[in-house]
């Protein structure tokens, strides 16, 4: 059995529609962002009903704060629970599958395959890069998308301060890359294991995006899983431009480009009464290949 991780702050009809789909053939662990005031208690309720499911709703998360790690990290330890996950999807609420489901045994596990693919980028060379972790961030405090100009203000000028001090963080993160991967039993397993008793968790709590950091660097100082790196995320993402903080919101002129891609994810996804083809025709697909 495989196994989604998803985190989710909006959209809950279309959440409870995914989920009734993937459940029935996937083990699906769910974390709602606690900020959201469109999911309630009884709302989560109705979603743990469905078979297969597991929803929480425990951190309140700023963008960029490593409490979105920790709520992976804390999806990932309930999904070890269940032996029978053998293969691990780390995707958003806004993401959806792209191939049948057959393909997802096929491509991942089929005769003993035991790799990990995710999106890796080596930083050991971009210092713009390296002051995501070289001075401390307080982004699970200090919300950079805030309409109060004042925290704007206070988070930059605590930035600034640091570039002029001589502060140096001791742990060096060579890589990076989004959270978005698809792992092994064996390296989800040893990646939550490592960084809650290394101390790393202490570390990336003041990084910039510490989930960015997460599985890359554990598994490729790691001589037991650095082979097993695949370079590859397996997800269709679409930026307007290299300035840009997210991915655009795919619509159904990009369906050409999903079905020829090799990509077994893609986001993002919405789904609304001016944009929900792309959305229908791959919930068809990939309903279809179910049955």
């Amino acid at each position: 059995m495989q196994a989604l991780i998803i985190t989710a702050y909006h959209d809950y009809s279309k959440l409870e529609r995914n989920l009734k789909l993937y459940s029935k053939g996937f083990n699906c662990y769910v974390h709602i962002d606690a900020n959201s005031k469109e999911f309630d208690e009884q709302k989560i309720a109705k979603l743990n009903e469905i078979d297969n499911v597991y929803v929480i709703s425990k951190y309140k998360i700023l963008w960029g704060s490593y409490l979105h790690m920790m709520a992976i990290i804390e999806l990932i330890e309930e999904a070890l629970k269940n032996k029978d996950n053998t293969y691990f999807h780390i995707i958003s609420g806004d993401d959806f599958p792209t191939k049948d489901y057959s393909e997802y045994y096929n491509f991942f596990e089929k005769d003993g395959k035991k790799y990990n693919y995710l999106e890796v980028t080596d930083i050991s060379d971009m210092p713009v890069m390296q002051k995501r972790y070289k001075i401390f961030h307080f982004m699970h405090i200090l919300n950079r998308r805030s309409r109060h100009k004042s925290v704007i203000l206070l988070d930059k000028c605590l930035r600034h301060i640091q570039y002029h001090l001589p502060i140096k963080r001791k742990r060096v993160f060579n890589y990076k890359g989004l959270v978005w991967c698809s792992l092994t039993r064996e390296a989800a397993e040893y990646t939550v294991n490592t960084v809650r008793n290394n101390g790393d968790i202490k570390v990336l709590k003041y990084c910039e995006i510490a989930e960015e950091f997460l599985f890359s660097n554990t598994l490729l100082e790691s001589k037991q899983f650095r082979d097993t790196v695949i370079w590859d995320k397996k997800r269709l993402t679409i930026w307007e431009n290299e300035h840009s903080t997210g991915p655009r919101k795919l619509d159904i002129n990009d369906l050409k480009q999903i079905r020829e891609s090799d990509c077994y994810f893609a986001r993002k996804i919405v789904y609304n009464e001016n944009n929900h083809e792309l959305y229908d025709s791959l919930y068809s697909k990939f309903e279809k290949s179910l049955l």
